[in-house]
C-alpha cells in the first residue's frame, strides 16, 4: 500500500494573517525565502503558490517580501448592467494581468459593485465600476463594462474609462441598434495587459437585443449576435477560480478559471434559452418563458437583457452587473 498523501488546501479569512514556516536550507526543492502576507481570501492548493482573492474592497499587506518575489496579480472591473425590452447584455468589466515584485507595506484594493439593470424605457443598462490595486503608490485598475441597450435608448454604451484605468468591454445594442464599443488600451506602466471587446449589434428579424463583450470576445459591432461574447483565463488562475468560460448549454462548458464574460441580449426569440448559462459567469437573456440573470459577483461579467414580454413586468428588466475581482499569486517559498 502507497503512502498516503499529506497535502492539504489551507483557506484562510479575508482578515486573518499568513505565516509560512518554510525550511531555511537550500537543498533542491527550496524555492527561496518566504513572502509573508495578509488580506482578501487566502489559498495554499499545494500547488507551489500562495492566492488572495479579493471580491470586495480591502487591502494586501505584505510584511515580509520573499527577497523580492515576483507577484502574478489579475484585475477585473465590474460588468455593466443589461438593458431593458429587448435590450443587450452588459458589457463584461476590463480584465487585466499585471507582473510586480513583492513590497513591504499595505496595499489598498478598492472593487465597485456591478452596473444596475435597466428597469424602464429610454434608460440604457448602467455602467460597471471600476477596480483598483494601488501598489507602490501606483493605482492599477480596470473599467467597467458597458450598459446594454434599451427600448428607446437603443445603441450599447461604451465600457467605462478614465486616466487610470484600462477600458471594459462595450454593451450589446437593442433589438435593432449597435453595440457599443471600448475606449482606451493601456493608462498603465508595463507591464500590464489588457482585455476587453466591443459589444455585438441586436438581431432585428429575431426581435433580441446584442450579447454584451466580454474579455476573449466580442463584435465587431457591424455582427449580429445575441449570445455574450466569452469571457477569459490565464495560464496560471486554477480552475477553481472564476467559473465555467463557454455558452450554449452544459455540453460545450469548458474548465473553470473563467472572467469577464458579456452579457446574452434578451427579447422575443428563445435564443439563448433557458438552459444557457452565461460566458465566465455573466447574465442570461430575459426570453417569453424565462427571466433575464444577473451577472455573477466576482467575475465582473455583465447583466443579461431583458425580454421582450413576459408575464410579469420583471421579465423586461435588465439583469444586474457582477462585481469584479482581483487575485494575488506568489510561491509559497517552501
Amino acid at each position: 500500500m502507497g503512502a498516503r498523501s499529506t497535502i492539504q488546501s489551507n483557506f484562510e479569512g479575508q482578515t486573518s494573517g499568513f505565516d509560512n514556516k518554510n525550511y531555511s536550507g537550500a537543498g533542491p526543492d527550496y524555492r527561496g525565502a518566504a513572502v509573508a502576507a495578509s488580506g482578501g481570501t487566502k489559498a495554499t492548493p499545494g500547488d507551489g503558490y500562495v492566492y488572495h482573492l479579493f471580491t470586495s474592497s480591502g487591502s494586501f499587506q505584505i510584511t515580509e517580501n520573499g527577497g523580492g518575489a515576483a507577484l502574478k496579480v489579475l484585475i477585473v472591473g465590474s460588468g455593466g448592467g443589461g438593458g431593458y425590452d429587448r435590450g443587450g447584455g452588459g458589457g463584461a468589466g476590463g480584465m487585466a494581468e499585471l507582473n510586480l515584485t513583492a513590497a513591504i507595506a499595505t496595499h489598498p484594493v478598492t472593487i465597485t459593485a456591478g452596473g444596475s439593470g435597466s428597469t424602464s424605457a429610454g434608460a440604457k443598462g448602467g455602467l460597471g465600476g471600476s477596480t483598483t490595486f494601488l501598489y507602490g503608490g501606483t493605482p492599477y485598475a480596470t473599467g467597467g463594462g458597458g450598459g446594454g441597450g434599451s427600448d428607446g435608448g437603443g445603441q450599447g454604451d461604451n465600457g467605462s474609462y478614465s486616466s487610470n484605468a484600462g477600458g471594459g468591454s462595450g454593451g450589446g445594442g437593442h433589438r435593432d441598434q449597435p453595440g457599443g464599443g471600448v475606449n482606451g488600451n493601456n493608462p498603465n506602466p508595463d507591464p500590464t495587459v489588457y482585455f476587453f471587446n466591443p459589444g455585438f449589434d441586436g438581431v432585428a428579424p429575431a426581435g433580441n437585443g446584442g450579447g454584451g463583450g466580454g474579455a476573449g470576445a466580442g463584435g465587431p459591432t457591424t455582427t449580429d449576435g445575441s449570445t455574450g461574447g466569452a469571457g477569459k483565463t490565464l495560464p496560471w488562475i486554477p480552475t477553481a477560480y472564476g467559473t465555467q468560460l463557454a455558452e450554449n448549454g452544459p455540453g460545450s462548458l469548458s474548465g473553470g478559471g473563467g472572467f469577464a464574460g458579456g452579457g446574452a441580449g434578451g427579447g422575443g426569440s428563445t435564443t439563448p434559452s433557458a438552459n444557457d448559462p452565461g460566458p465566465a459567469g455573466a447574465g442570461r437573456g430575459g426570453g417569453p418563458t424565462h427571466l433575464p440573470t444577473a451577472g455573477l459577483n466576482g467575475t465582473g461579467s455583465g447583466g443579461g437583457g431583458g425580454a421582450g414580454g413576459g408575464p410579469t413586468p420583471s421579465y423586461v428588466h435588465g439583469g444586474n452587473g457582477g462585481s469584479g475581482t482581483l487575485l494575488i499569486r506568489y510561491p509559497d517559498g517552501g
